[in-house]
Order: C-alpha cells, then sequence, then structure tokens
C-alpha cells in the first residue's frame, strides 16, 4: 500500500487576527510568538537532555567507584 500525506493549511485573509472578544494580533505578530513558543519548548527539550546525560554520567562515575575487582 502507497503510504499518502494529508496536509492542513488555512491562509488567513486579514491582516488582524481576533484570538477573544477583545484582543486582537497582526498576522506578523502571531507568526513570531509561534517562533518564540517553539524555540522556548525547544529550548527546555534540550535542557532536558543534557540534564539527563548529565546524570547518566553521574551515576555512571558512582558505579565505577562502588565497583570492587577480586
Amino acid at each position: 500500500m502507497e503510504p499518502f500525506y494529508v496536509y492542513a493549511t488555512y491562509e488567513c485573509q486579514n491582516n488582524l487576527i481576533q484570538l477573544y472578544s477583545d484582543v486582537e494580533l497582526r498576522r506578523d505578530t502571531v507568526a513570531i510568538l509561534i517562533v518564540l513558543i517553539d524555540f522556548v519548548v525547544m529550548f527546555f527539550f534540550l535542557g532536558y537532555l543534557w540534564t539527563v546525560q548529565y546524570l547518566v554520567k553521574i551515576d555512571s562515575e558512582r558505579h565505577r567507584n562502588l565497583l570492587f575487582e577480586t
């Protein structure tokens, strides 16, 4: 079976996007906010990976120091 892809696109017709009943933002401002939120999420994800890598390194050092050879 041949795989298929589905894409959803939505084109804003207005320059202003209404978020709430009293909040309107320009399209370029919304795009910048989306990119900034994506940057923050990726920063936390990479920080999590670096933290896990550091903790594994500490744990392996601890096990190496507790290892006794006969």
